[in-house]
């Protein structure tokens, strides 16, 4: 049986290679087991008969004559004209010999140098990969990949599995930037050594399936790459698949999100229909690409080998499962390693670009290391980009602020992205719009960072459909579009779950970024930025407010116009650096009947100053030039309520002072839009304030609260702080302060005569009745 299989391989590879190839041949005195004939230029054909010896040990001297003996009456006949003995193994010097005395009409070889001899010359494919990788300056810095669940990938994982005969494949999965390309390269680059070193190696095949989409499948993919590119002696596309299926390679499948712009439910299925082609027994296949292509049940259960079938999946015995590999990111010591190899290797190669190259080394290497590590910087595509950045001289990495790295990092991605073929027909720019989309989506509607395809609003739908080459199916648009960007699959295919596909931003300070860019488009409404008082955190106000373009913060503060929102210190935070904001002492000052906005961050410039003063602002406020009205004193008691954690060194009476001078008569109902935060620095005051009517939940959601009761509570909570009231219901909260009692409150004589002078700053100056003169 093993004899048998044996003959079957060489004539499977005869097959590919000539014609008239048949088994079990009798000539004059002995059965052949293979004859074949072979051209003879310019015109002749020798009839060659093949013996097969698949035994143990190698051949001797005395095998060798034996056989030759067997077939000489058919070669002094002419009936053949040349005799090939085969055997797996090689022969000894002194067999060597023996069979020199028959030559040239009798030959031994190994099945390995069989193959040299009359199949595919592979030596200047195999070079061109060694030399590709060892020529980049990537390999000098090159840091292996780690699965998520702490193994190396190349060697606790790819190399065990290559020597498994019985391994299923393995299908990479992980998303954009985590180093499928590079390894896949570097493996490359591995296995071409090994096959140029010893021809049993496997011979590596390295396929990026994004050329694909200018092929019309991977056979003619292959045919373009050793006929056309590297015109291989010997190559014919029979042949090749002849030897994949005797297990002479190991195939490294490249980009299987790549081969298709707009791909479908079917476009899946026959991508990975036309990959299983490649597949036999003996065959190792690599796969390696981005999860955002399997968006559906059906899509995974492809990978998974299985097929739905009424309702529920089944294993498809015509469908290849895959063993399925996740990518971890780098390591804090890995990313200072790259650092490290990225800027050596780059500076020794440039030095002629610095004035002291060993002294800008140094220091930049200084600067990186103070870099905060976070899965941001972690991920391989971002560190190199965040490396790129550092190699210009003139450029300290401090000069680029958090906005400004973040932008770098996506339009570089989706500058990358669009590079691959299968991306190009959609612009860079519309790619960025679906994902500010999106991401104003998720934060303001769905409200968390995860959704699926199938949750999309109809509004993105239509957007993707109409910016799609592939017009009226959405579901392929939104495939394309997913997929060229930085959100990313999370299961099931990555959490082994069967029930649903889901997708989200990688981190959620992407989605922060680019909810800060939605609001400073021209794609954000008037209605969107209704919502920016509840919703605005800290994180996308900071990426605003670090935005050096003052244009876009203006056009934010004129859409806020009139728009009754929930105020936040926040939001406050980022429109005060607005053109549109004057300074605290412009005697022009002016605000419309709708312009709280502008006047609160007109406030809160004041009250983040250096040394506000309550009388000076006391003094500012009576100004009748500024026609406060009511709408502007709720804005005033809010702002004030937001920002006391400044005012620490004012007397807490004296905001009650000045809360009491503005709407202490008030009976109105009217709410006034407060957001109260939960920040670490105001939170204390904000439960201490309003705990006792809001609960922490809803106080850290943001609500819309009534003037009055801010303002008795207000009151109620500063008496309690300086002993003055204790308030047991509402009436109570309505009382006067007793100015006498805060006066006895203070610790030493200097602090009682501050007091007294900032109280009687506030009394009303009545004018002195003039006495008449004593005669």
């Amino acid at each position: 049986m093993l004899g048998d299989e044996f003959r079957r391989k060489v004539a499977d590879l005869l097959h590919a290679n000539y014609d008239n190839v048949r088994e079990e041949v009798h000539f004059q005195g002995k059965n052949a087991d293979i004859s074949f004939t072979m051209p003879v230029p310019p015109r002749s054909n020798y009839t060659v008969a093949v013996e097969c010896k698949d035994w143990d040990s190698p051949l001797t001297s005395s095998d060798l004559q034996k056989i030759c003996w067997e077939y000489d009456a058919a070669l002094k006949s002419r009936e053949i004209d040349l005799l090939w003995i085969i055997a797996p193994r090689n022969i000894g010097a002194m067999p060597r010999e023996t069979i020199e005395a028959y030559r040239p009409q009798i030959e031994f070889m190994s099945f390995s140098e069989f193959e040299q001899l009359i199949l595919i010359d592979f030596k200047p494919y195999l070079q061109a990969l060694r030399s590709d990788f060892e020529s980049d300056i990537v390999s000098q810095y090159y840091i292996h990949a780690r699965t998520t669940d702490g193994k190396k990938l190349h060697e606790d994982v790819i190399l065990p599995w290559s020597s498994d005969e019985g391994a299923p494949s393995i299908a990479i999965i992980a998303g954009y930037g985590m180093g499928k390309t590079s390894y896949a390269r570097f493996l490359a680059h591995y296995l071409s050594i090994a096959a140029l070193n010893n021809y049993d190696s496997r011979i590596p095949i390295y396929l990026q399936l994004g050329n694909l989409t200018q092929h019309q499948s991977l056979r003619t993919l292959i045919n373009t790459l050793f006929s056309d590119e590297f015109r291989l002696r010997g190559y014919n596309y029979h042949l090749f698949d002849q030897l994949n299926k005797a297990g002479r390679f190991l195939l490294i499948c490249d980009g299987f999100d790549e081969m298709k712009h707009a791909m479908k439910p079917r476009d899946i299925v026959e991508n990975f229909r036309d990959i299983g082609k490649l597949r036999y027994p003996k065959t190792k296949l690599l796969l390696l690409g981005r999860p955002n292509p399997f968006q559906t049940e059906e899509d995974v259960a492809v990978i998974r080998g299985e097929r739905l079938i009424k309702g529920s999946f089944h294993t498809d015995p015509e469908r290849e499962k895959y063993d399925q590999i996740t990518l971890d990111f780098f390591s804090e010591g890995e990313l200072h390693r790259y650092f490290q190899g990225f800027l050596t290797a780059y500076v020794q190669r440039n030095a002629n670009k610095y004035k002291n190259p060993e002294k800008f080394l140094s220091e930049r290497l200084a600067e990186l290391s103070r870099i905060p590590v976070d899965d941001m910087v972690r991920r391989p595509v971002h560190a190199k980009m965040l490396g790129d950045l550092s190699i210009v001289e003139t450029q300290p990495l401090e000069s680029y602020n958090e906005y400004e790295l973040y932008k770098n990092f996506i339009l570089k991605t989706i500058e990358r992205e669009s590079e691959k073929s299968a991306r190009k027909a959609i612009p860079e720019n519309i790619r960025l719009e679906f994902m500010l989309k999106v991401a104003w989506w998720l934060w303001t509607v769905k409200k968390q960072n995860l959704f699926s395809p199938d949750e999309l609003p109809k509004e993105l739908n239509d957007f993707v459909v109409d910016n799609c080459d592939d017009q009226g199916d959405v579901q392929s648009a939104v495939r394309e579009f997913i997929t060229g960007s930085i959100i990313e699959n999370r299961g099931p295919l990555l959490l082994g779950s069967k029930k649903g596909v889901f997708f989200y931003f990688p981190h959620r300070s992407y989605l922060e970024f680019l909810v800060a860019e939605y609001l400073c488009s021209d794609l954000s409404t008037r209605q969107d930025i209704a919502a920016v008082g509840e919703l605005m955190n800290a994180e996308i106000a900071k990426f605003i407010n670090l935005r050096k373009d003052i244009t876009a913060i203006d056009q934010l503060l004129e859409k806020m116009h009139g728009l009754r929102a929930q105020f936040s210190p926040i939001i406050l935070d980022v429109v005060k650096r607005s053109t549109l904001v004057p300074d605290i002492g412009s005697s022009d000052t002016r605000f419309d009947a709708g312009d709280w906005w502008r006047f609160g961050a007109w406030l809160e410039k004041y009250l983040t100053s250096d040394n506000p003063d309550p009388v000076e602002l006391r003094d500012i406020l009576n100004r009748r030039s500024l026609k406060l009205s009511r709408e502007h004193h709720a804005v005033l008691l809010c702002v004030l309520a937001i920002f006391s954690y400044k005012l620490r060194n004012w007397p807490s009476f004296l905001c009650y002072l000045i809360m009491s001078r503005l709407g202490t008569d008030s009976e109105s109902t009217d709410l006034v839009p407060v957001r109260l935060g939960s920040d670490s620095r105001t939170f204390d005051l904000y439960s201490s304030l309003f705990g006792r009517v809001f609960s922490y939940d809803a106080v850290s959601l943001g609500l819309w609260i009534n003037l009055d009761m801010v303002l008795s509570r207000v009151r109620s909570q500063l008496s309690d702080e300086i002993g003055m009231l204790k308030p047991t219901d509402a009436s109570s909260e309505r009382q006067k302060v007793d100015v006498s009692t805060v006066l006895n409150l203070a610790d030493s004589v200097a602090e009682r005569r501050e007091i007294q002078r900032l109280i009687d700053s506030f009394k009303p100056k009545n004018k002195r009745t003039p006495q008449p003169k004593r005669r």
